[in-house]
């Protein structure tokens, strides 16, 4: 199953012009039958209106809460089902790393606490992105909020603790 979103120039442009190649599994029914199901399911259980209604305010209430708890998160944002925290140095004030750097020790020591206590996730400091799956229920989506928290409270005391 392929798709792509591109501006209108572009699409007119393509249109009567064969780039020259393709993908054999371009409309394979296999993926077809997958993608259709898995729209059929996220229309019949209303899945877009569980994000607005519930995964969202949610989402934007824990990131806010760990924002005022702990200093070394700058900011967070979050777009329906998908959220970010900015970690910073506390006693710097700047990113905590740079992306594609080796990881610091407070940050490995972050690490192991965020897979410790069962989260999985980009973790890809300087920032921690936050994406759940469409499903997730209220009480799922506030524990797993409660997990990252603690793994939030290790960084503190490596932070600390240098």
């Amino acid at each position: 199953l392929l798709s792509h979103g591109v501006r209108q120039p572009l699409k007119d442009f393509f249109k009567d012009k064969a780039t020259g190649w393709g993908s054999t599994f371009q409309a394979h029914p296999v993926a077809m039958a997958c993608g259709y199901a898995s729209l059929k399911y996220m229309l019949e259980k209303e899945l877009l209106s569980h994000v607005q209604r519930v995964i969202q305010p949610v989402m934007i209430e824990e990131l806010d809460r760990l924002v005022s708890k702990y200093d070394f998160v700058k900011q967070a944002r979050c777009v329906g089902a998908f959220g970010c925290l900015d970690l910073i140095d506390p006693k710097t004030g700047e990113r905590v790393m740079q992306l594609g750097e080796p990881l610091t020790p407070e940050m490995q020591t972050f690490k192991k606490a965020f897979n410790a206590e069962g989260l999985i996730g980009f973790l890809r400091p300087p920032q921690v992105h936050c994406a759940p799956p469409l499903i997730i229920s209220e009480g799922e989506l506030r524990d797993g909020f409660q997990r990252l928290d603690r793994a939030l409270g290790t960084l503190q005391a490596a932070f600390q603790a240098r």
